[in-house]
């Protein structure tokens, strides 16, 4: 999380490399990730200019301005990929960000489309699978198509802690709560310093009646957020396990007898 000395590196990189493409998008992913959107926009786009056939400039560009939340922008990247996009794999990566873009802009019904033309054309692409199931598991909605679809993403890659975390989820959801846990577990041996795998993995010892160890699952996952850069998280989910982690420790407080503990400096 020393995110200063990733700026300075890619930096560096970059300035060692300058003809190389990827190391100045590196630099524009670094930049727009740590409050210097402008500058890191701006390298992305003068490279856009100098090779305007470069599909992976256009994901790259359109991938910091969602993040970045704007969407329009991120949608007009995507409009001009598509016209350079004359492969049958590149027009599917175009698809992929659309969905991708739509599912972080809450348009389910848009991000739902988007991710079914990637699947036509590729049913076997893991990452659409999960993604596109873990849209439907977090929604509550279609949850026996979501499970199908984390499950074949699983079996494609099953050392992926994200796509674990989502399985366990699908079987949250579902109120399978065993299987959860035992695939969010994995999950955590795979990426500890997820806090939406904490959180969920919080949530399964909620429901399962362990309130202290789901307490302890959300505190790890606040932990986890405040070392998180902001376009890699969403305020609401962090406000929701700060509200989860405040009423269990009322609660736990209750049971004991003892003053509820405040809220972690």
């Amino acid at each position: 999380h020393e995110y200063d000395k990733a700026v300075a590196a890619a930096r560096t990189a970059a300035d060692k490399q300058p003809k190389s493409v990827d190391a100045k998008l590196t630099l524009a992913r670094q930049l727009a990730d740590t409050g210097h959107a402008e500058e890191g926009i701006a390298m992305a786009k003068a490279l856009i200019q100098s090779d305007p056939k470069n599909l992976e400039v256009y994901y790259q560009l359109a991938q910091i301005d969602t993040d970045l939340r704007r969407w329009k922008d991120a949608s007009d990247t995507l409009d001009l990929a598509d016209k350079q996009a004359t492969k049958k794999d590149d027009q599917t990566m175009v698809e992929f960000q659309r969905a991708m873009m739509a599912d972080r802009a809450k348009r389910y019904d848009e991000a739902e489309t988007d991710f079914r033309r990637v699947l036509a054309t590729d049913p076997n692409n893991a990452l659409t699978l999960n993604n596109f199931g873990f849209m439907l598991a977090d929604r509550d909605v279609k949850l026996d198509e979501a499970l199908a679809m984390i499950q074949k993403a699983v079996k494609l890659e099953p050392t992926n802690y994200a796509y674990l975390d989502s399985l366990g989820w699908a079987y949250y959801r579902l109120g399978q709560y065993a299987q959860a846990e035992d695939n969010l577990q994995r999950a955590i041996s795979r990426g500890a310093n997820d806090p939406t795998v904490h959180d969920h993995l919080g949530d399964v010892y909620e429901k399962t009646g362990r309130l202290k160890q789901a307490a302890a699952q959300w505190e790890l996952s606040l932990n986890e957020y405040a070392h998180t850069v902001q376009a890699d998280m969403d305020n609401s989910d962090v406000s929701k396990v700060q509200k989860k982690l405040d009423s269990a420790r009322v609660r736990l407080a209750r049971e004991s007898g003892a003053p509820a503990a405040g809220k972690p400096e």
